[in-house]
């Protein structure tokens, strides 16, 4: 008797197979993040996110280990955005991102945010039917995204738009080398043509898109301060980077001035390709419509009113 109680009480805690061992894993995850400890809380949840046994529920606690990472908390972060909601309907937006999400080669702020973002885009409504450029695979096996936010949970998408934020201003700090007391670039992103597109480039315009494609999503589906945040934003930008995207396509000059993306291709790709939402889409080439859209919206950034400015 009293060796079965002991085999019983010796079985391991952490057993993604069963109910008990994932809320285990879970509970852990949780705790390590009300303490600051991001990496452990990575550490402790991988086993079971990369595993037949994730949901939901893992995918989006393992997209909070991430935010961890990147120095976003939910409600401070909110907070913040409220603070400087006159940065946020214009130019401003993207010097502010550049300002909240400082990064080097020496940390890993990007990585994080995009490892943050794909676990997002898998949080998808049950039952839904994932195929064609819908289809987002950057997590494995057991955690396929999908391109489309109504396919996904709303606490996804409402996460993804600032899981985006700490994307794209972490790119910007590693390549606009910004100004540290006005936060404007120096020199523009060097990703303005199909053929100069590289998997930072990608990410960066990829992210734009998921980030306007959220709002959209969210718009009018949330409450209190952030509500008002995000329907500025989309209000600011959505049709502004959809255009971007066509101009791209289209290969031709742009109203607002700069380079011409060099795409071959030289069809509309109003609202942007589908295939743009995954941050690996890109082969930097110039019949290629995800890396022409791509290109577009860099050369908006680099050269629109509202865009990132220069010093």
């Amino acid at each position: 008797m009293l060796g079965s109680v002991l085999i019983s009480c010796s079985a391991p805690p952490y057993d993604g197979g069963n109910p008990t061992g994932r809320a285990a894993i879970m509970d852990s995850a949780n705790i390590s993040l009300s303490k600051g400890e991001c990496a452990n809380a990575i550490a402790v949840l991988q086993g079971l996110y990369a595993s037949a046994n994730t949901s939901n529920d893992v995918r989006m606690l393992m997209a909070s280990a991430y935010a961890c990472t990147t120095g976003i908390n939910f409600f401070n972060f909110v907070g913040s955005l409220g603070e400087n909601a006159g940065d946020l309907a214009g130019a401003g937006f993207w010097k502010l991102m550049t300002k909240l999400f400082p990064s080097t080669l020496r940390d890993k702020i990007v990585e994080a945010s995009l490892l943050g973002t794909d676990a997002l885009l898998s949080a998808v409504v049950p039952g839904t039917i994932l195929m064609g450029n819908s289809l987002i695979q950057n997590s494995g096996g057991f955690n396929i995204g999908s391109a489309l936010a109504t396919d996904r949970i709303a606490e996804s998408n409402v996460y993804l738009v600032l899981m985006s934020m700490a994307t794209i201003g972490s790119l910007q700090s590693r390549n606009g080398d910004p100004d540290p007391t006005t936060f404007l670039k120096t020199k523009n992103l060097p990703w303005a043509t199909a053929e100069t597109m590289d998997s930072d480039g990608c990410a960066y315009a990829s992210s734009i898109v998921n980030f306007v494609d959220a709002l959209g999503a969210t718009s009018g589906s949330v409450e209190g301060s952030i509500s008002t945040t995000i329907k500025t934003l989309h209000d600011t930008f959505a049709t502004a980077i959809y255009m971007a995207c066509s101009t791209g396509c289209l290969g031709a000059p742009a109203l607002w001035g700069g380079v011409a993306s060099g795409c071959t291709a030289a069809v509309d790709c109003s609202e942007c390709p589908l295939a743009l939402r995954n941050r690996t889409a890109c082969t930097g080439k110039a019949d290629d419509l995800p890396s022409c859209a791509a290109a577009g919206i860099v050369n908006f950034i680099n050269n629109a009113p509202v865009g990132w400015q220069s010093l």
